[in-house]
């Protein structure tokens, strides 16, 4: 199963994602214990709220998300913390 990637980008304003303006948000699409939809709502909610926020989601489950997207989240935070 392919992995599905949705990203946006915004500016870089400072908004609800913290000190950075940037927030990530990996999704577990077999996920029960956050369930997709609760974070699909709260990715429109942040986007449409001006947030400079990525959001990708992964075929896997709570637990697996986070070595699943362990590529995509290094990236993420590399970029944060490069001076």
């Amino acid at each position: 199963m392919p992995v599905l990637r949705i990203t946006q980008s915004r500016s870089d304003e400072s908004d609800e994602c913290g000190r950075s303006g940037l927030c990530s948000s990996p999704q577990g699409l077999r996920d029960t214990t956050v369930p997709a939809p609760l974070a699909f709502e709260l990715i429109a909610d942040l986007w449409a709220g001006g947030a400079n926020a990525q959001f990708r989601t992964y075929p896997t489950g709570h637990s697996e998300t986070m070595f699943a997207s362990l590529p995509d989240t290094t990236g993420f935070v590399a970029e944060l913390l490069r001076p």
